[in-house]
């Protein structure tokens, strides 16, 4: 008697336990299938790791139920995550909820999350690249570099940003930024070569030499180092950094809409980032 009640006990729960999985969960996962580096593996693989039950099912943005979906929940960027509402249902939900946004019923992951790779309310802006630099990151030189280069075999028009995300431990960041937003006001035409000569140089030479050293005068941006128009400088820089939401140097916005982390200045990389 009493095996046999232990049996249906077993039984019981074996069912319960059955019962009590939760139910699959569907995740449209629009996506850019002509880019090759517009990889989804990060938030997939962060997604797996916190539930057991998700079916992906990824679609290109420019195919008809993509398009609807964009359309109706007003997506502004790719890769984009849909879930049925049966995410809700599952155990972890409520401890990472904050990675969840809901529109019309459908759940979102956020931008933190997923990612960005593609900003579909930016107009395209042939052969244009701007890069976002900063000074003490590990392979600017390089980057910049390979990114200089591209842009003269290429005739693509490149535009550089500043920003300090790094704690270099050296140097004085605010001082390289403000005096780099000079050059590019005072001398534009020799932005670049103080640019190439400052980030190769930067632990060893002082500004001014650098300066010097392309033909600037250092004394006249000394001159113009005031606040008002370091201000003016600073706002118009960091605007454009904050629209985009850059988070880190040596980012880049290709053509106005697709933005990507480089690591290496191999130029047969870079020249990827622009083949459709």
């Amino acid at each position: 008697m009493i095996r046999k009640g232990l049996a249906f006990g077993l039984l019981l729960g074996l069912v319960f336990c059955a019962w009590a999985k939760s139910e699959p969960v569907d995740v449209i996962v629009i996506v850019d299938q002509d880019c090759e580096f517009c990889s989804v593996s990060m938030p997939k693989e962060f997604l797996r790791d916190k539930f057991d039950n998700l079916n992906f099912k990824d679609i290109d943005y420019k195919e008809a139920q993509a398009v609807k979906i964009i359309k109706k929940y007003k997506v502004n960027y790719l890769p984009c995550f849909m879930f049925s509402s049966a995410i809700k249902k599952t155990k972890n939900y409520s401890k990472i909820e904050k990675f969840f946004q809901t529109k019309k019923r459908k759940i979102f992951l956020t931008k933190e999350r997923s990612g960005i790779f593609r900003f579909l309310n930016r107009k395209k802006e042939d052969k244009k690249i701007d890069y976002f630099l900063d000074f003490f990151e590990d392979n600017s030189s390089d980057i910049f570099n390979g990114l200089e280069e591209l842009a003269k075999a290429g005739n693509f028009k490149l535009n550089v940003y500043f920003l300090n995300f790094t704690n270099p431990g050296y140097g004085y960041p605010h001082q390289e930024i403000n005096t780099a937003l000079l050059v590019k006001k005072l001398y534009p035409d020799k932005l670049f070569s103080f640019l190439r000569h400052r980030l190769i140089n930067i632990k060893d030479v002082s500004c001014s030499d650098s300066l010097e050293s392309v033909g600037i005068d250092a004394a006249k941006i000394k001159e113009s180092n005031d606040e008002a128009t370091l201000s003016e400088l600073n706002k118009e820089n960091y605007s454009f950094i904050e629209e985009i939401g850059i988070k880190a140097g040596n980012v880049v916005l290709v053509e106005n809409n697709r933005i990507f982390k480089i690591f290496t200045p191999d130029q047969e990389v870079l020249k990827k980032l622009f083949r459709r």
